[in-house]
């Protein structure tokens, strides 16, 4: 399927298979990725499925997604905050995406598709005056009557996920996303609009089998 952008759009069952590589891992600072990636120099400690975190999750996830290789400064700028800006433009995880061909930019609110979003917070890290904290994350589906989005992410113990799951829900090893718009919360100006500074592509993803995987999870 050719994407309204003009790229090729890949189906969402064919990345199915990596959700299961990072289904029991937990959450933990340094992480690692389920397996290598293309352009990627990691030690051998940062490849396994024990831990995983947002950015580690979120690039492995892309990179497996599209068979996208590293270059240059890709994966150092993943997820780097140098400071609050005004949002020219997609930086940082999402702005490698586009440089690859994959995502196509977005104004300010989800429509049909599938996001990778990047944001950090407004006040800066204690003694680190240029350091922010961050989070990274994808958008699988969004209701536009209520504003709520379905989150695939790997976020901290004390979110109910420690570790890849769906937020407001829980992990992937313990749940899944059938009738999520009735169990979730989290919106979009909550999760993404709130924060300082936020870089969102709208990815080649096609949309449709999102919501027919969902569908299927129903019981």
């Amino acid at each position: 399927m050719v994407h309204p952008e003009g790229f090729m759009t890949i189906r969402f069952e064919s990345l199915v298979p990596f959700l299961g590589q990072a289904m029991h891992a937990r959450y933990r600072m340094p992480a690692q990725v389920p397996s290598s990636l293309q352009g990627v120099r990691l030690p051998t400690n940062y490849i396994g499925t024990r831990w995983t975190n947002c950015s580690m999750f979120t690039a492995w996830f892309v990179a497996k997604a599209f068979d996208q290789r590293f270059h240059g400064k890709q994966w150092q700028r993943w997820q780097v905050a140098d400071g609050i800006d005004s949002r020219s433009g997609p930086r940082y995880g999402p702005g490698v995406v586009r440089q690859w061909g994959h995502g196509t930019p977005i104004a300010d609110s989800p429509s049909d598709g599938v996001f990778l979003v990047q944001y950090f917070d407004r006040a800066p890290v204690a003694g680190k005056p240029k350091t922010f904290k961050g989070h990274s994350l994808f958008v699988l589906d969004h209701d536009a009557s209520t504003g709520k989005i379905l989150t695939l992410e790997a976020n901290l113990a004390s979110t109910g996920l420690d570790g890849v799951g769906f937020g407001d829900l829980g992990p992937i090893r313990s749940t899944n996303a059938a009738r999520w718009r009735s169990r979730v919360s989290q919106t979009w100006a909550s999760r993404v609009l709130s924060k300082g500074e936020w870089h969102a592509v709208r990815l080649g993803i096609d949309h449709s089998t999102v919501r027919t995987w969902i569908a299927g999870q129903q019981s």
